[in-house]
């Protein structure tokens, strides 16, 4: 949730609370804001909206994080997956290596042009970039067939300096969901569908991160 957004989301968690009857605090609206500010102002809405439509009971953040990642919702999550984007866009850059845990958005990712021109313009000029991810998170996270997805993407210092033998083992890998760097053996372990027998694709340098895509 942007920092702006969070005016709005207070008036709309006063307005939802009004719908059962309740009374809200700052105090209380303080720790809704703390618990749900990595997420997207969008989903969040959607899954408050859900809360209304099937909940007799003021929902508390627990039950909202629950809509949120509820695989039922795949609109939620779709916003959901275009925030660790937003997030590697902000962290990453071209620059640095990135993955994310699931599966559905290291695919999307790979489909769309993720470049410097993505990387620097604002987030309001992103529409169309947008509407292409979800378009294509949202058929591979409800589809039941097999696919191949990167195990992650390289940025452009590590594609310069993967030659040199001082940076060999150095390299450090930005998992979006975790919003931390990880070692790249770790991923083994902390992504969705990982092959080790995915070989490298190449892709236009002015597509993604530093030219290439490593499985």
């Amino acid at each position: 949730m942007k920092k702006e957004e969070a005016h709005i989301f207070a008036e709309y968690l006063y307005a939802t609370a009004s719908v059962y009857g309740r009374e809200l605090t700052k105090d209380v609206i303080k720790i809704y804001l703390s618990v749900l500010k990595d997420y997207p102002f969008d989903a969040i809405k959607k899954a408050i909206e859900r809360c209304i439509i099937n909940r007799e009971t003021f929902p508390v953040p627990a039950v909202i994080i629950k809509e949120l990642t509820d695989k039922g919702d795949l609109s939620i999550r779709s916003e959901l997956a275009w925030s660790y984007v937003l997030d590697v866009i902000d962290v990453c850059g071209i620059y640095e290596s990135f993955t994310f845990k699931d599966k559905a958005i290291r695919k999307a990712i790979s489909l769309i042009d993720y470049d410097i021109e993505l990387c620097m313009c604002e987030r309001n000029e992103m529409h169309w970039k947008k509407k292409d991810f979800i378009e294509s998170y949202k058929v591979f996270a409800e589809g039941n067939f097999n696919y191949d997805a990167p195990n992650y993407f390289s940025g452009i210092i590590e594609m310069n300096n993967n030659g040199w033998e001082d940076f060999k083992g150095k390299t450090k890998i930005y998992v979006a969901e975790l919003k931390q760097f990880v070692k790249p053996a770790e991923i083994i372990k902390i992504i969705d569908g990982y092959k080790s027998n995915l070989k490298l694709v190449e892709k236009p340098k002015k597509q993604i991160a530093g030219g290439q895509i490593y499985g």
